[in-house]
């Protein structure tokens, strides 16, 4: 898919063309002489196809929904008549200036802080510029916490991230800079290490559900789908689908009877 690469911005009618094989850097890095931007991965090396396909939650989702809600058009194509490839999408395309942003660590002393801001942060601020992601890592056998702060705009309001930076840091990486700066300095590798671990993705998927509806009080919707995109390699498909499942399994076997597209990665429908 590598050699669906292209990038063509259009602005008279605001979309982007976008092939499916690129990265979602690479992406922003041909918009950015443009001034415009696309609804896309929130770290670099994330895939433009199935960050899309799978939904697609951006640091721009607040403002303008998630990736899949931003496509204006496929190109499909069927090398046998039956099976669809998507080669490229397009894209609904939006100004774009510097945002302020950027990576905070905290060690095991901070967590117990950093985990109180977050959830002040998710509870009181309701600015759709801004986002976070705070990440619990183990780094050489300790608990710690990798922090990304996000603002839409060169400098934040006064108040929203004050919390996090009263917070003493072990490094601190936020400033006013490009989208895609800001893209390109989240630590992904630390986070892609720890995907490997199954058995520990499953069990705190699963105390944080119970905590959240036994200690917290949270009502937990039993029918609510789970987002492709984070779900562990074998959720079941129900969890995922819900009533849509049955549909989608009479057209696979309508446009595929062969099962060819099983041999592919992903959910196996």
């Amino acid at each position: 898919m590598k050699e669906f690469s292209e990038v063509t911005y259009d602005a008279e009618s605001q979309t982007a063309v976008i092939g499916a094989g690129l990265a979602w850097d690479k992406v922003y890095a041909a918009l950015a002489p443009y001034g415009v931007n696309v609804v896309g991965g929130r770290v670099k090396g994330v895939g433009v196809a199935g960050f899309l396909l799978g939904g697609g939650y951006s640091w721009l989702t607040n403002q303008r929904g998630l990736g899949v809600d931003n496509i204006v058009a496929y190109e499909l194509v069927k090398p046998t008549g039956e099976i669809g490839i998507v080669t490229r999408f397009v894209l609904k395309a939006y100004p774009q200036q510097d945002v302020w942003g950027g990576v905070i660590t905290f060690t095991l002393g901070q967590v117990p802080d950093v985990t109180a801001a977050t959830a002040n942060f998710s509870a009181l601020v309701t600015d759709p510029k801004a986002s976070i992601i705070t990440t619990y890592n183990y780094v050489l056998g300790q608990l710690g916490v990798a922090l990304i702060l996000f603002y839409d705009a060169p400098t934040p309001p006064t108040g929203i991230f004050d919390e996090f930076l009263s917070i003493p840091a072990f490094t601190k990486g936020v400033s006013t800079r490009s989208f895609l700066s800001l893209v390109k300095a989240t630590p992904v590798n630390t986070i892609q290490g720890q995907r490997v671990f199954h058995d520990a993705i499953r069990q705190s998927a699963s105390r944080i559900r119970q905590a959240a509806a036994s200690e917290e009080g949270q009502a937990i919707v039993g029918e609510a789908a789970v987002y492709p995109n984070y779900a562990h390699f074998d959720t079941p498909l129900e969890g995922l689908y819900g009533a849509n499942l049955q549909r989608l399994r009479n057209l696979r076997h309508v446009v595929d009877p062969e099962n060819v597209m099983g041999l592919a990665g992903g959910f196996r429908i």
